[in-house]
């Protein structure tokens, strides 16, 4: 079929040549047969001067339609190119949150929250978190500030300067099974991270967009020179959401035994009759 349309478009480009040396009926029908055969490739009609299909002119219509040809019978090389670029960078992106969920495993075998997380610089892990708060009695440990402190304490053993330490994070990528909370997005969000991809949605206490959008927007203007500013981040989420929420309910179903105890018996409520 596509030999065909193919024998009949370029005798009725051939023709085209010819066109005003021929009658006024066979130019006619011969402008009419393009535009019918045209008509199948008007994807390409934003290529033209006009959205008129009838006032193309039938040169016009003849580059376009080569074009579009042209486009139509590549489509499967540009997509198997473009999905052969893409392929890479998804197992990738997998493969960190694997370890990020390996981490949140981690902590739960430490009776711990499971959330876990890594750092990427460069294609390199350069470090690693999970939740420690039950383990440290406090509240503020969670998964991305133990990697984040990590960091800090390697860089400044390294001698490396404020400058130097702002730049390594912005070329950082965050893999964490849960959104960060409010905290840990506030952060990042100083610290200037690059990117971030964490699992499932944190909808109690979310900051990049369940709760609040702090990976969206930077620091007002009026903020003091002497305070650091918040720098907005890329920031998806979704990625092995079920694995992370499955990690949460089988913490859950077997029960925390680090949760806090009530300190009074519930109380019954009687019904008056």
């Amino acid at each position: 079929m596509k030999n065909k349309n193919l024998l009949i478009f370029n005798e009725e480009r051939r023709k085209l040549k010819l066109l005003p040396l021929l009658p006024l009926s066979h130019r006619l029908t011969t402008h009419l047969r393009l535009e019918s055969f045209a008509a199948h490739l008007l994807p390409f009609r934003w290529l033209l001067p006009t959205a008129d299909c009838h006032s193309y002119h039938p040169l016009a219509f003849a580059a376009v339609c080569s074009l579009g040809a042209h486009c139509c019978w590549s489509l499967g090389a540009v997509t198997f190119f473009l999905f052969s670029l893409w392929l890479p960078m998804e197992s990738d992106n997998l493969a960190y949150m694997e370890l990020a969920i390996h981490q949140a495993k981690l902590a739960m075998e430490s009776l711990e929250v499971p959330v876990g997380c890594v750092f990427i610089k460069d294609g390199n892990v350069i470090a690693s978190g999970r939740n420690r708060t039950t383990e440290t009695r406090n509240a503020t440990r969670h998964a991305e500030m133990e990697a984040i402190d990590i960091l800090l304490e390697k860089w400044q053993r390294d001698g490396l300067s404020k400058a130097e330490v702002a730049k390594n994070f912005s070329q950082c990528v965050l893999y964490v099974t849960c959104e960060p909370c409010i905290m840990c997005a506030a952060a990042l969000s100083f610290l200037g991270i690059k990117e971030v991809y964490y699992g499932c949605a944190n909808e109690k206490f979310g900051g990049c967009g369940s709760i609040l959008a702090l990976h969206s927007s930077s620091s007002e203007s009026f903020i003091s020179d002497k305070v650091p500013q918040r720098k907005g981040f890329k920031s998806t989420g979704g990625l092995m959401a079920l694995e992370a929420v499955s990690l949460f309910r089988s913490f859950y179903e077997q029960g925390n035994p680090n949760a806090p105890k009530p300190h009074r018996a519930p109380v019954e409520k009687k019904v008056e009759w």
